[in-house]
């Protein structure tokens, strides 16, 4: 059985957050800041065990998961729970990077807009099959609240998935 999206089975559980470039000032995105408060509210429901901001530097020296560290930190997660994955530059490696923090979880939930945590699963269990069962997307529990931010992600989402030839049920 998959993880629940609510109420992930097992007693240990990862949040893996996927990166988002911050502004060219360093300050985070809105979509890094909704990213991030959803993994902390999943944080705390939950009680995970660890949380991984995924992101390398992808803007100059800015390191994106250096960026949402900070802004965890400022929402309240405790440095024991954070973990900095700050090498990869797209969402392939993102997974690719991050998945060593969360080897010991039971569950595992994926943090970002909905087309790209989607994704991120897809390519988490063609690098890691045996993970099927364990990984999931998380689901913000208030869809289209954030609906300004989505239309230009679904807009990105929708180009990646014509370039990769993958069949999008929005595209």
């Amino acid at each position: 059985m998959r993880a629940s999206r609510n109420a992930p089975r097992g007693n240990r559980v990862g949040i893996v957050v996927l990166g988002y470039p911050a502004r060219r000032d360093g300050t985070p995105h809105a979509i890094v800041r909704w990213r991030v408060q959803t993994a902390v509210d999943l944080a705390r429901r939950h009680d995970a065990d660890v949380v991984v901001m995924s992101g390398g530097p992808t803007r100059g020296d800015i390191v994106e998961a250096d960026v949402m560290v900070v802004l965890a930190r400022q929402l309240g997660v405790d440095d024991a729970r954070l973990r900095a994955e700050r090498t990869s530059m797209n969402t392939w490696q993102n997974v690719r990077e991050s998945a060593r923090f969360v080897r010991d979880c039971d569950a595992v939930l994926l943090v970002s807009d909905p087309m790209h945590a989607r994704r991120a699963r897809r390519y988490w269990h063609a690098q890691f099959p045996e993970d099927v069962d364990r990984v999931d997307v998380a689901r913000d529990r208030t869809p289209l609240t954030r609906w300004w931010l989505l239309v230009p992600v679904t807009v990105s989402e929708c180009a990646i998935a014509v370039h990769d030839r993958v069949r999008s049920p929005l595209c």
